[in-house]
C-alpha cells in the first residue's frame, strides 16, 4: 500500500518467480487498506523461505538478444529460515538496422531494457508465539521509451528523415527511463491465543526515476524521488459462544512520505544543445488512520459484517515552480469510509451462499494528481498553473452476489456491482483557458460504473478442470 502517484505505479518491478500468489480484494479492502482502494485492492504475496526450502533456478534465451535468469536458495535451520533471490532480465530491443545498401544505419537503439531483482528475507521464530519477518528488495529497471524508433518503421527499413533532435525532428529515438526501487518490510507477529493476536509492520521504500533527455517535443528530462515510511498496527481476535462466532480487527496506520522532482528543458544556444532548469516540485505527505472491522457469524448460516475507517491526510510544505508561477501551501483533508454486509449460507455442506454489501469509500488525490509536470515556454504549451488543489474522490459501492455449488464438481457464481461516484479526479480540459492549452486534473461529479460478473467451473476428471469467467 505504497502511496506512489497513480500515474507512476511501478507494478512490474518484481520477478514472477518471487511471487507466491496475487489476491484481488473488493469491498473489504477499502476499510483495511484505506486510501487508493476505492473499489478494492491487489495484494501481492511473495514467497517465504520457510514454506519454500531448497534451491531453484531457471534460464531463458530468445531473439533480439533476450535472456532471463533467476535463482533462489532457501535454508531452514530450526527457528531460523533465510533465503535470497536473484533475477535478471535483459533485451537489446530492435535489431541493429541494416539499410538497403547493406550498411549499418546510424540509428541508436533505446536498449538494453533490463530488470534486476535482489531479494533477501529472514524468518525468525523467537518463541512459539512470537515471529519476526524481515525482507529487503532491491530492484533496478531500464524502461524502453515510448518515443523510441517504432518497430514497424524498423521492419520496413524506413530510416528517412532521421535528423538532429535539437532542431525539432520527432523521429529520433530516446534513451530508456531508469528506475531504482528499494523496499524494506519488517513484521513482528505475536499469537496471543484467546487474548488475540498483534501484528506490527514497518516498511520503508525509496523509489527513484531518471527520465532521460527527450529528443522529441517537449524536450524535457527530469529526476524524481518518492520516499515512504509506514508503521502499521493490527490487533485481531476471535470469540465463540455456542452458535455465535465473532471476528474483530482493530488497526492503526501511520504513513510519512516525501516527493521531489527536478525538470530540465532543452534549449539551443549558439547551435549548442543545452539543458536548463525548468520546473521543480516537492512536498511532504502524512496520513494517520484508524479502522475497525467486525464479522459476526450466527449458527453458521448468517454473516453480518461491519467496517469503519477514518483518516487524516495532509500534504504540506508544497512547493511548485514552472517558471510562470510559484505556489507554496498545504492540503489537509479528513475522510472516512464505512461498510456493512449481510450474507446467508443456505447450504452449509457445499458452502453455497448469497450476500449483499454496501460500502462508502474515498480516495485522496496524490501529489502527482495535483502538480503540473509541464514547463514554461512561449507560447505556453504547458498549463500555467503549477499546482491545482483537488478534493478527494468519494463514492458508494453496492454489490450483490450468489455463489452456488450444484455438486462437489460444478460451481457457479453471479455478482452485480454498482459504483456511484460523488466526484472523480479526471484528466480533462480546463474550460477557463483557450482550447489549445493542454489538459489538467480536475474534479468531475456524478459518474457511475456498474457491471455483471459470472464465474464457474466444472471438474471433468480428478486432473482436468474447466473454468471460465465473463464480465460485462
Amino acid at each position: 500500500s505504497q502511496n506512489i502517484p497513480r500515474h507512476e505505479i511501478n507494478s512490474n518491478f518484481i520477478f514472477p518467480e518471487l511471487i507466491e500468489r496475487v489476491e484481488v480484494l473488493r469491498g473489504d479492502g477499502t476499510v483495511q487498506f484505506g486510501n487508493k482502494t476505492i473499489a478494492g485492492a491487489v495484494n501481492v504475496i511473495t514467497k517465504k523461505p520457510r514454506q519454500n526450502p531448497g534451491t531453484y533456478f531457471g534460464a531463458e534465451y530468445g531473439s533480439w538478444h533476450t535472456d532471463r535468469e533467476w535463482a533462489s536458495i532457501n535454508v531452514v535451520r530450526d527457528s531460523i529460515a533465510a533465503g535470497i533471490f536473484l533475477g535478471r532480465y535483459a533485451q537489446e530491443g530492435w535489431r541493429i538496422h541494416y539499410g538497403l545498401n547493406g550498411e549499418e544505419e546510424p540509428i541508436r537503439r533505446p536498449g538494453p531494457w533490463e530488470l534486476v531483482n535482489v531479494n533477501g528475507s529472514v524468518n525468525w521464530k523467537i518463541t512459539p508465539r512470537l515471529t519476526l519477518d524481515v525482507s529487503q528488495l532491491i530492484s533496478t529497471q531500464r524502461i524502453p521509451s515510448s518515443n523510441a524508433f517504432s518497430q514497424d518503421r524498423w521492419e520496413r527499413r524506413d530510416t528517412r528523415d532521421i535528423g538532429i533532435a535539437a532542431f525539432g525532428d520527432r523521429t529520433f529515438d530516446d534513451d530508456p527511463e531508469e528506475r531504482w526501487d528499494y523496499l524494506t518490510i519488517a513484521k513482528l507477529f505475536y499469537d496471543g491465543g484467546n487474548l488475540g493476536s498483534l501484528e506490527i509492520t514497518a516498511t520503508n521504500r525509496r523509489y527513484d526515476r531518471k527520465i532521460p533527455f527527450l529528443f522529441t517535443y517537449p524536450y524535457e528530462s527530469g529526476d524524481q524521488r518518492w520516499t515512504d515510511a509506514t508503521l502499521l498496527l493490527k490487533y485481531f481476535r476471535t470469540d465463540e459462544f455456542g452458535p455465535f462466532r465473532n471476528d474483530l480487527t482493530l488497526g492503526n496506520d501511520h504513513l510519512d512520505g516525501r516527493f521531489a522532482r527536478e525538470g530540465r528543458a532543452h534549449s539551443v544556444v549558439d547551435f549548442i544543445p543545452r539543458l536548463t532548469h525548468s520546473v521543480a516540485q516537492r512536498a511532504r505527505r502524512e496520513a494517520l488512520s484508524y479502522y475497525v472491522i467486525n464479522h459476526l457469524r450466527l449458527w453458521d448460516r448468517i454473516i453480518v459484517g461491519l467496517g469503519y475507517r477514518v483518516e487524516n491526510y495532509e500534504i504540506r510544505d508544497i512547493f511548485a515552480d514552472n517558471g510562470l508561477a510559484t505556489i507554496t501551501g498545504s492540503v489537509n483533508k479528513r475522510k472516512s469510509s464505512s461498510q456493512y454486509s449481510f450474507g446467508l449460507v443456505y447450504d452449509v455442506e457445499l458452502g453455497s451462499s448469497m450476500y449483499y454489501r454496501h460500502s462508502r469509500t474515498y480516495r485522496f488525490p496524490g501529489f502527482d494528481d495535483m502538480i503540473n509536470l509541464g514547463f514554461a515556454v512561449y507560447p505556453p504549451y504547458s498549463h500555467p498553473d503549477p499546482i491545482w488543489l483537488l478534493d478527494p474522490e468519494e463514492g458508494t459501492l453496492e454489490e450483490v452476489g450468489i455463489r452456488h455449488w450444484f455438486t462437489r464438481n460444478i460451481y457457479a457464481a453471479l455478482t452485480y456491482y454498482e459504483m456511484d461516484m460523488d466526484n472523480e479526479i479526471f484528466y480533462g480540459p480546463d474550460s477557463s483557458l483557450p482550447p489549445f492549452f493542454p489538459y489538467r486534473n480536475q474534479n468531475i461529479p456524478n459518474t457511475s460504473h456498474y457491471g455483471l460478473e459470472f464465474d464457474g467451473l466444472v471438474r471433468l476428471t480428478p486432473r482436468w478442470t474447466l473454468r471460465g469467467t465473463y464480465t460485462r
